[in-house]
């Protein structure tokens, strides 16, 4: 919904979207002619009522993402990591805790006024978010580890690093001989 276009008075259009809905209050349903009629005299370029209603629903759902989000991610800090080395009994109720995160997330888009079609572009959307950062930071990591383990073989088997070096020098570590063969 983003128009991040500069208009003939080098002003960003979003900007002119904006005063347009605040010059109405944000109502929905504003005329294409009460519309026209306030773009001609502020030199705006012309914002029909379809696309009007389309910005204010952009708007208000901004305005719902600014409050939830937040709050989804006090929600989120409670989750709690399941460790190994607990009795079951302990195990079962950190469980319980952590599946009580849903219903507190939904209760929250429940008391932010969240509608049915902005379940998946605002929850699902941002649970992808969330998943898609945790995934870049593990390849982050992953590729620093690897920078360096390549550059440590560099150095001990020169520039060109072959699969061949590292294979022989993978069975000397390990002691491996061949399938079924182990020192």
């Amino acid at each position: 919904m983003s128009d991040t276009r500069t208009t003939t008075l080098g002003k960003p259009r979003q900007l002119e979207i904006l005063d347009i809905m605040q010059n109405f209050n944000f109502h929905k349903k504003v005329s294409s002619r009460v519309l026209q009629s306030y773009c001609d005299r502020k030199g705006y370029e012309f914002l029909g009522a379809g696309d009007y209603e389309d910005h204010v629903y952009q708007y208000e759902h901004d305005q719902r993402a600014k409050a939830i989000i937040p709050l989804v991610l006090a929600e989120l800090q409670k989750f709690q990591y399941v460790e190994d080395y607990i009795g079951e009994s302990k195990k079962e109720k950190v469980k319980e805790e952590n599946g009580q995160i849903e219903f507190a997330i939904a209760k929250i888009c429940e008391d932010h006024g969240l509608q049915y079609r902005e379940i998946d572009v605002l929850i699902k959307n941002f649970g992808e978010e969330m998943n898609a950062i945790t995934n870049n930071a593990s390849t982050r990591m992953n590729n620093m580890c690897a920078i360096v383990i390549s550059d440590v073989a560099q150095q001990k088997f020169g520039e060109v690093l072959t699969v061949k070096d590292l294979g022989d020098y993978h069975r000397k570590a390990s002691g491996y001989k061949g399938e079924d063969e182990v020192e």
